[in-house]
């Protein structure tokens, strides 16, 4: 679970990007942000936990060509809305959004899948 608990602080602190105004909270963003580690090696460990590795290199096949379309598509999409709004504030509440949804579907992958076992 302890994964789950990084992948929750990575979470929050992309939450806290848009409203730094200082420098002290930049430091304290990049702090937060360095300390729950890659995202790719979280991704890696949370698809260990839920799944096992008996079938791991399709797993997560699948879930990094996810991460790469949308690490293609994601800055294409924040400038049409910068470009459409006027900010970027919309993109970032878009993507904690989307970051709490998947958190929240995680864990209930995670019920699901320990309730099998």
């Amino acid at each position: 679970m302890s994964s789950f608990s990084a992948a929750l602080s990575a979470m929050l602190s992309l939450l806290l990007l848009p409203f730094t105004i200082s420098t002290a909270l930049l430091f304290l963003f990049a702090t937060m942000l360095g300390i729950t580690g890659a995202m790719h090696t979280l991704q890696m460990i949370v698809s260990v936990e839920l799944f096992g590795t008996r079938h791991i290199g399709s797993i997560l096949g699948v879930v990094l060509f996810f991460g790469t379309f949308g690490g293609a598509l994601g800055p294409f999409f924040a400038g049409s809305i910068y470009d459409f709004a006027g900010s970027y504030m919309p993109a970032f509440i878009t993507c904690s959004f989307i970051g709490v949804t998947v958190f929240v579907l995680s864990l209930v992958l995670s019920h699901v899948v320990k309730g099998r076992k």
